[in-house]
């Protein structure tokens, strides 16, 4: 009977390969969420730059004018 080291003498094989994964499953997990937190903060950037750009365009007499308002609420 061969002598085998303690470490895999009371150790599965499926032991044994959950072991060897889980460095690679960590890295794509960590990868995934910094992936999906990029994702948030990218939309909610666009989302400011947006709001910020409206904002300014509906201050502007003429786009209260290409809305169909009068010319005497447009005059400022």
């Amino acid at each position: 009977m061969p002598r085998l080291p303690k470490s895999l003498a009371n150790t599965t094989l499926t032991q044994k390969v959950h072991e060897n994964v889980f460095a690679d499953r960590l890295i794509s997990t960590l990868s995934a969420a910094f992936a999906a937190m990029a994702t948030l903060l990218a939309a909610i950037g666009l989302y400011g730059v947006l709001a910020y750009s409206v904002t300014r365009r509906t201050r502007e007499p003429r786009a209260s004018r290409w809305a169909g308002w009068p010319k005497a609420c447009c005059i400022a």
